[in-house]
């Protein structure tokens, strides 16, 4: 459709983001210290939570919670093989 790349041709050519290639998405300086920047910022805010998680006193999981957790992840397991059978 004209109008998708019309609209992806407009997003790389307002950002700094560059398209070498189709599929292939070239960063330059800024854009590479602006992910590191950010993954730094997400462990900084994600540290105290961790260590109070992990601490001596933090809450314990019943056997129903990991039954449930199990259960879940299970689900999505299935979900994700009936996705890929389908294909």
């Amino acid at each position: 459709m004209l109008w998708q790349h019309t609209t992806i041709d407009l997003f790389y050519s307002a950002s700094c983001i560059e398209r070498s290639t189709p599929g292939v998405i070239k960063m330059g300086m800024a854009g590479t210290i602006a992910i590191a920047a950010m993954l730094i910022f997400m462990l900084f805010r994600l540290w105290p939570t961790a260590k109070m998680w992990l601490s001596a006193d933090a809450p314990k999981g019943s056997s129903n919670d990991w039954l449930v957790a199990a259960l879940a992840l299970g689900g999505v397991m299935l979900f994700v093989w009936i996705l890929i059978q389908s294909v």
